[in-house]
């Protein structure tokens, strides 16, 4: 509530205004009746961290977490409603049995705002056998949980960038994502897109999406092109044109 008061100040004394995404740069000028010319988007990057492994730079990992390479559909996220984790909760669940017990739902984050309703499904879910909740990940694990999936799941009602999308993309994981806000910017044509309020739309991509081989191989390809596409060098370069223009 005190950065929402301080932001039309700020972006009233401000020369220039860097969003990370067209969609918020879109959103902010509509909002706030800016100008056009004083707002530019530079699109964020994943770190180098990110990239495909081999299955002996997984086993590791793998072992210590008790999953298996290829055998999971992850979610990587803080656990709030915006997040939209209980639509996904309950997409899996419209799954069949045999393919959630084979491919079960990972979700990786921690515990946000007005969760305990997602909280509560999370748990029922972890009983069946079908889910596996993760409240934290070291960061030098994360690379390898996002190059281990078999598909990343990321229905998310809104975001600015949607980092996650890129750092799946990048470690050569399939995406599924939202076709609202930013998402389908950062997919940039590599990944699933779906009504992320339309839990049977969600089931029914998640189903074929885990299941398509063709698919998957077609989207890992491009997906890593749209990755690399999103560099830091890029992003750098992109955000130094506008210092050098008001200079």
């Amino acid at each position: 509530q005190v950065m929402s008061a301080m932001l039309p100040e700020s972006l009233r004394r401000a020369d220039h205004i860097i969003t990370v995404s067209e969609s918020v740069r879109t959103e902010l000028i509509s909002r706030h009746r800016l100008p056009v010319e004083r707002v530019t988007a530079v699109q964020l990057a994943a770190s180098d961290a990110f990239h495909m492994h081999t299955r002996e730079e997984l086993a590791p990992i793998m072992t210590q977490m008790g999953l298996q390479q290829d055998g999971y559909c992850l979610f990587v996220g803080t656990v709030e409603p915006r997040k939209n984790v209980e639509r996904l909760i309950q997409a899996y669940e419209l799954l069949p049995v045999d393919m959630r017990r084979t491919f079960p739902l990972v979700i990786a984050g921690g515990e946000g705002w007005n969760s305990n309703a997602i909280h509560a499904r999370i748990a029922k879910a972890q009983a069946e056998g079908w889910l596996r909740y993760v409240s934290f990940v070291d960061q030098r694990w994360l690379p390898s949980l996002y190059a281990g999936a078999r598909l990343m799941a990321y229905p998310s009602l809104y975001e600015g960038f949607g980092l996650p999308i890129v750092e799946a993309m990048a470690s050569g994981t399939p995406v599924v994502t939202s076709n609202v806000s930013c998402m389908p910017e950062v997919a940039g044509g590599a990944a699933r897109l779906v009504n992320p309020l339309d839990v049977e739309e969600i089931a029914l991509a998640l189903e074929e999406c885990l299941c398509n081989e063709e698919w998957r191989t077609e989207t890992r390809a491009k997906g890593l092109a749209r990755a690399a596409s999103l560099s830091w060098d890029r992003c750098v370069k992109e955000t130094l044109t506008v210092y050098r223009q008001l200079v």
